[in-house]
């Protein structure tokens, strides 16, 4: 019967205001227990701020191993470890940034610091941006290189404006030239 599956075809209604965008959805309108009304919130054309968008972002879940982001056994902390690395280690400049290399003698992961001068680059938005285009390019790089050495980035003014691959391109010539690629 054409008539039968016309009225057991699905339903779907919007309603959009202000606040939200309501939705009627009805698996099988002859059964009234399959349909469902929900309200979702209406979605800003502007960006959000960063605690209402914390339910976008995954969350550590213990045991699971988080894939982003450098873990605390290859970050530097510490003044000492970074001045170390600038009295002991080897400079290398490059075109966005200038490599110290310290080898540590142990079969660690390297680590790295990141260090970005007010005089360099003035705006504090363009100094975080620089900071995360350096960390980005070592933890996408840190694989090829050899274990046991601290690492310090400084940035030049030149990286302003740069993308992470000229970056990337920078700190994989200058590992090179610093002998801390592995083979």
């Amino acid at each position: 019967m054409p008539g039968a599956a016309g009225r057991d075809a699905p339903d779907l209604r919007f309603n959009g205001n202000r606040t939200g965008v309501s939705v009627f959805l009805c698996f099988l309108p002859s059964v009234s227990r399959s349909c469902f009304f929900l309200t979702l919130p209406r979605l800003s054309l502007f960006p959000m701020k960063e605690r209402e968008m914390s339910f976008l972002h995954k969350r550590e879940v213990p045991g699971e191993k988080n894939v982003f982001g450098l873990p605390k056994t290859q970050r530097i902390t510490g003044n000492a470890d970074i001045r170390e690395a600038y009295q002991v280690g080897r400079k290398t400049p490059g075109r966005f940034m200038v490599m110290w290399i310290k080898k540590r003698g142990d079969e660690d992961p390297a680590r790295l610091a990141v260090v970005v001068s007010k005089r360099s680059l003035r705006r504090s938005v363009d100094r975080s941006r620089a900071k995360r285009l350096l960390r980005e390019s070592f933890r996408l790089n840190k694989n090829r290189l050899i274990r046991g050495i601290d690492m310090v980035l400084v940035a030049r003014r030149d990286i302003f404006g740069r993308k992470r691959g000229e970056v990337e391109a920078d700190l994989l010539k200058l590992a090179e030239k610093a002998d801390v690629l592995r083979d």
